[in-house]
């Protein structure tokens, strides 16, 4: 299954395992061919078409003999295919109206003003056919006697979830009007009959239920003889009106059919079944949605003010399982979409932002004038981009919706993302996550080593491991008068830039001037004297490399009689502080360098790890204690306690407090951890290299 918090079934449904499996195994065994020719894979091709068919209309509580199924592209497509063929009265003047209210005679195109963007473009197709088109609030607004008028009705938003009331179909029908309903949205989690409600068109889309097979859609057409009084040769063009074989599907149906896609629905009908059909999969989602609605509803910031706009919902009975909200500062301002995005994203959290293909809706909602629009297009905005704030108004939203896999968890997942990000709310060391660190696979996104303890480090492909780490890791120090110096006094050490001249020398030079360089041998040799230098508390043993290094190094940082000195080749122990590797995660950080501003190599140079894993949502890592990445087993010894070390630029040497601040207001109450120290189990050699999976436990 999906083990990530997928939040956006309005935008298509998951298909499950076993409907997939099914579906692929009906291609493999069952062969078909083009139901338009006469021989037996034909009409076996033929005939599985008619009982998809079928199962379309049982869904959907009808018989063949009332409705039509007519299969298209896509919603898109079946909608284009109703203002193509509807027969509109002659226009009665050159010009057409366009309005929000129906007045007037003549044929009239009406749409809700929260329309899906393909049901607005019906308009385009039929403006020039119609004498006016009415963009209406509310189907009240269409209560008037008209005839030859066509009404495409939204059963339920697709931008917030509101199902307007089907009550209107019959009495819209008795004015006169013909009715194509978009019930794309609805039925991807609800049941719809249209033995109760009765438009003349209804259009829906197959992977929005069931998630497979896409470029598959459907037009429901009620057939010709259900219509009321005998008008109904005038109304409806050749397309759309058969005389005697009474064939819509087959003169609407242009060309050869999709017939493998079409023959897969009926595993996804299966699959709802699965799931204890429509209206228990409608029960479970309504129920999901509304505990989501509660927790959005319910966030406040520390100073009482609300964290979150939610958008509809004025009537939980009238309402489907889609939640759209905007997040608020503490201020009262807007926080624009796309940082919602980018966080959630890090979170491994699918969902979607903006305006979800319904401008009207969008307009509605966030309360845009017209003008203000215009000015925002003017201003560069574009649909699907990620200018999310004009003028501090958002300009989209933030949508979550469910479908039969969602899980009461992935609401824990969105609630822990958004206290964690935006409400500065603090998460207990031990966090009992909604999101399990052994559900993903992460890679090694970056090896560094650090030759000379406190200096620049470098980047490998690969690294070695050795019992006291990767080989060469902090394998020097630099000493004056006997102490071991550290960037936390001497920022300078920044500057030194080391380097690897294949596996016999290290050179070190200055970032300020690559000319002055000094080279020492990587390994010991023989003759010299020991001497011990202590680092931190723990002793290390180790010994002077060389007079030239040493008086290099006192001259580039200005100190009296520094000392380059060299572990012992035998030592248990390396310089590193508290455990051979240290491991952090590129989300962890990512959430950092988003709050401060800097980028991310930058703030993964602060942190000085030797290995960076992507993979994972933020500061997960923090409740793993066992890594293996590849075959390597590394149990995780502590989290590594940051100190104003990552206050300093690795550039430049100077020192900037944001990231120390950042990282206090995650860990508000703590200890200020950042990353996790793992020593390897058993002291098997070999070597792991980028893109080495990694799994934790």
């Amino acid at each position: 299954g999906h083990s990530m918090p997928y939040l956006d079934h309005a935008g298509a449904a998951l298909p499950s395992e076993q409907q997939l499996k099914e579906a692929f195994d009906l291609a493999l065994k069952v062969p078909l061919a083009n139901p338009h020719s006469h021989h037996m894979t034909a009409a076996t091709t033929h005939s599985m078409v008619q009982d998809a068919r079928l199962r379309v209309l049982e869904h959907f509580d009808v018989t063949m003999e009332e409705y039509a199924v007519v299969f298209t592209a896509n919603a898109t497509h079946a909608l284009r295919l109703v203002a193509d063929n509807f027969a509109f009265n002659e226009r009665s003047s050159s010009e057409t109206r366009f309005s929000t209210t129906t007045h007037g005679k003549g044929s009239i195109f009406a749409y809700l003003r929260d329309s899906h963007n393909s049901v607005v473009g019906m308009r385009e197709v039929v403006k020039d056919k119609v004498d006016g088109v009415v963009c209406a609030d509310a189907c009240e607004n269409l209560l008037v006697k008209t005839e030859c008028s066509l009404f495409a009705m939204t059963a339920m938003s697709n931008f917030c979830g509101r199902k307007y009331d089907l009550h209107f179909v019959a009495e819209l029908e008795r004015l006169g009007w013909w009715i194509c309903l978009d019930a794309a949205s609805l039925v991807s989690t609800s049941p719809l009959s249209l033995r109760e409600v009765r438009p003349h068109f209804v259009a829906i889309s197959f992977y929005k239920m069931f998630g497979y097979p896409t470029g598959i859609d459907a037009i429901d057409r009620l057939r010709p003889r259900e219509f009321a009084g005998g008008t109904v040769k005038q109304i409806l063009s050749d397309e759309f009106y058969s005389v005697l074989r009474d064939n819509i599907e087959e003169r609407l149906e242009h060309g050869t059919l999709n017939y493998y896609a079409i023959c897969a629905l009926t595993k996804g009908f299966d699959d709802l079944k699965r799931y204890g059909g429509i209206r228990e999969i409608s029960a479970n989602t309504m129920k999901i949605a509304n505990e989501a609605f509660k927790m959005l509803s319910g966030k406040v910031h520390w100073n009482g003010k609300p964290a979150v706009r939610v958008y509809g919902w004025k009537d939980a009975k009238m309402q489907g399982p889609i939640v759209t909200f905007n997040l608020l500062r503490d201020d009262g301002s807007f926080t624009g979409y796309s940082e919602v995005a980018k966080m959630a994203s890090l979170y491994g959290i699918d969902l979607r932002t903006g305006c979800f293909c319904n401008s009207g809706a969008c307009q509605m909602y966030l309360e845009h004038s017209n003008d203000q629009l215009r000015h925002y297009f003017e201003g560069g905005k574009e649909c699907g981009d990620s200018m999310d704030l004009m003028d501090g108004k958002p300009t989209g939203a933030v949508r979550v919706s469910f479908g039969r896999q969602s899980t009461t968890e992935d609401i824990d997942a969105l609630e822990q993302m958004i206290d964690y990000c935006f409400l500065g709310v603090q998460l207990p060391i031990d966090i009992d996550s909604p999101l399990k660190i052994t559900n993903y696979s992460a890679v090694v996104s970056r090896i560094v080593i650090y030759p000379v303890k406190s200096c620049r480090g470098i980047a490998l492909d690969k690294g070695a491991l050795t019992k006291t780490g990767f080989q060469y890791d902090r394998a020097f120090m630099i000493e004056c008068c006997g102490t071991p110096l550290t960037q936390k006094r001497h920022q300078k050490l920044c500057k030194i830039i080391t380097k690897l001249d294949s596996d016999k020398m290290l050179s070190l030079s200055s970032a300020d001037d690559s000319t002055a360089s000094v080279q020492v041998p990587l390994h010991k040799l023989d003759g010299t004297v020991r001497k011990n230098g202590i680092v931190c508390v723990n002793s290390v043993r180790t010994s002077e490399c060389s007079p030239t290094a040493s008086a290099w190094v006192t001259a580039f940082l200005g100190l009296p009689d520094c000392k380059l000195q060299r572990v012992e080749e035998d030592s248990d122990r390396s310089l590193s502080n508290d455990a051979p590797y240290l491991l952090v995660n590129e989300a962890s950080i990512s959430v950092l360098a988003e709050v401060v501003g800097l980028s991310i190599p930058e703030t993964i140079d602060r942190f000085r790890p030797n290995i960076v894993v992507k993979g994972i949502p933020p500061f997960l890592e923090d409740t793993a204690n066992f890594v293996n990445i590849d075959s390597y087993r590394f149990e995780v010894t502590k989290k590594c306690t940051r100190c104003e070390m990552i206050c300093v630029n690795q550039d430049t040497g100077v020192k900037d407090p944001q990231l120390l601040v950042a990282l206090r207001n995650f860990r508000r109450r703590e200890r200020m951890t950042f990353g996790i120290y793992v020593k390897q189990i058993g002291d098997e050699t070999g070597e792991i290299r980028l893109n080495s999976k990694v799994h934790f436990e």
